[in-house]
């Protein structure tokens, strides 16, 4: 079972001013803190869109591959003293940022479909009793489908949860999720 929720002061929950994100992801720490770069690749996803379509990066064929490849194109003309793409008048590196984020999307596309090599993917549906009896459940709101690589992790998911893995549904990866 994971880690209960705490307040990073020491607060209990029901005191007055008391908010449980001890440990949870500071999205502040990268929106707030590279603003000015975040905005830099943001223009380029604008430049983008309007040269070819919104989000048609989605669809390219071999998408990491060639993404890499202009990531790289992008960090060398930089290191090569070129700090602003000419066609673009932006710069070289918020490119790069933008195709390393385009890649990274494309893996974590990937892992969420279940481990290379492995041909399934399952939806753990986790439930909470209402009632004393497994067919008086009712599934928890805003549970994410977590990939099950084996019959270790689906115990290990059932340990962490109490026994609630109620359902597993599995499909071939290259079908495609609900």
């Amino acid at each position: 079972m994971s880690a209960p929720e705490q307040d990073p002061t020491g607060r209990s929950s029901k005191d007055p001013g008391a908010k449980l994100d001890a440990g949870k992801v500071r999205m502040g720490l990268v929106l707030g803190g590279f603003a000015n770069a975040l905005t830099e690749v943001a223009k380029v996803g604008t430049f983008g869109a309007a040269k070819y379509s919104d989000n048609g990066w989605e669809q390219v064929p071999n998408a990491e591959g060639r993404y890499t490849d202009a990531l790289l194109r992008h960090v060398f003309k930089h290191m090569n003293g070129e700090v602003v793409d000419p066609e673009w008048g932006l710069f070289h590196l918020a490119h790069a940022a933008w195709n390393v984020l385009a890649v990274l999307e494309k893996e974590l596309e990937k892992s969420r479909a279940g481990p290379v090599g492995y041909p399934y993917w399952a939806t753990i549906t986790v439930t909470r009793p209402i009632g004393g009896s497994p067919e008086q459940a009712a599934p928890l709101k805003g549970f994410d489908p977590t990939p099950v690589i084996d019959e270790a992790n689906l115990m290990r998911l059932r340990r962490e949860h109490d026994g609630r893995v109620a359902t597993v549904r599995a499909r071939e990866r290259d079908a495609g999720r609900d």
